[in-house]
């Protein structure tokens, strides 16, 4: 301790810090000048200085009993300056010393980052097909070459590839791109356009209504209003949807000829070579309009059709070969109707005697 008479302060020559429970005691060596009321000279007295290091939490380092204080930025922050400069031995004025920076940097070593060799671009684009999205489009084309379908395949490979690519050229993860993808994709169509394009269809649709078009189907507008022309076909669409037996050919090549329009017969008669085709003159041409009217669901009452156009037709030719008879004299027992994948119709009859007759058309 100091006489409260020195006028003049010690001045430290080293420094040792020690830590004590909560308390850093600085252990100071001083040399101080001779006092004239005392002829001794104290050569190493010691100074204890004690800061508080309460709620201070450092990692201190021993070497060569020197201590390494550290302090994190906020424990230093929170607490005052001076414990925290005589803690960190610096200067809040010159900073540190040199003599204590070079010892920080004999005891840690030089400021310097470890840096490692820079790996290929190449690698480095590689990476990219290990995510797993992109390893599963890549199967995907695989399966489809095996199942040779080639435009799959060649439509996939060329997407990841872009995908690839593009992610690799903005630094971007791959799953990272494919949502923007997404998202682009969703903001480019808006959310209330199946609503506005099925209410533009449907008033479309009540357009052609009023113009006697029926439309079944409203994708068809957009179609129609793309239309400059329209060709269609006369029969049954643009008269009166009647039809009427021309000509009857026989598996020989004979040729019948067939006068007479729409669903009334008179004035209609059946000719061949001249010759008027009635009843079974001509048993050629009566079996194919036995055929034609026995397997037929078409009536004609007044001139009117009830049933289909085509089978309307012949119950006509059936009446002008006056046959129309015939068909009273099978019992029906089983029909197969006509179909678009067969293309014909055919019927199970008895006749008179009982016996199976079938009839196809």
């Amino acid at each position: 301790m100091f006489d409260k008479h020195d006028k003049e302060a010690p001045q430290a020559t080293a420094a040792i810090f020690r830590v004590q429970g909560n308390t850093a005691i600085t252990q100071v060596p001083i040399t101080t000048t001779n006092h004239p009321a005392q002829n001794h000279q104290s050569t190493t007295p010691l100074v204890k200085a004690e800061i508080s290091t309460n709620n201070i939490s450092r990692k201190s380092i021993a070497k060569d009993d020197i201590m390494i204080e550290t302090l994190t930025s906020e424990q230093a922050a929170s607490h005052e300056v001076v414990p925290c400069t005589h803690q960190l031995r610096t200067n809040l004025e010159e900073g540190l010393t040199t003599a204590e920076a070079t010892r920080r940097r004999q005891y840690h070593g030089y400021n310097e980052f470890d840096v490692g060799e820079e790996e290929p671009i190449y690698k480095k684009y590689l990476e990219q097909f290990q995510n797993p999205l992109i390893l599963l489009l890549l199967a995907s084309a695989f399966v489809s070459i095996i199942m040779k379908q080639y435009d799959d395949a060649i439509s996939i490979t060329v997407a990841v590839v872009i995908v690839v690519t593009v992610g690799f050229v903005q630094g971007r993860n791959v799953v990272d791109m494919f949502t923007i993808g997404v998202s682009l994709a969703v903001a480019a169509i808006p959310e209330g356009l199946p609503i506005v394009v099925a209410v533009t269809l449907a008033i479309g649709v009540m357009r052609m209504a009023k113009r006697r078009a029926v439309v079944k189907k409203m994708p068809a507008v957009e179609t129609l209003g793309c239309v400059t022309v329209i060709c269609s076909d006369k029969t049954g669409t643009l008269t009166k949807n009647e039809m009427t037996a021309q000509s009857i050919a026989t598996p020989e090549g004979k040729l019948a000829e067939i006068t007479g329009i729409g669903y009334s017969p008179d004035g209609g008669v059946v000719q061949y070579q001249g010759e008027l085709v009635q009843q079974w003159s001509h048993p050629e041409f009566a079996r194919i309009i036995e055929a034609g009217i026995v397997c037929n669901n078409a009536t004609i009452e007044a001139d009117k059709l009830i049933g289909q156009p085509t089978e309307g037709a012949i119950v006509v030719l059936a009446k002008k070969a006056q046959l129309e008879g015939v068909r009273t004299q099978y019992k029906r027992l089983r029909e197969m109707p006509f179909s678009s994948e067969t293309k014909w119709m055919g019927v199970q009859c008895a006749d008179t005697q009982g016996q199976t007759v079938y009839f196809i058309k």
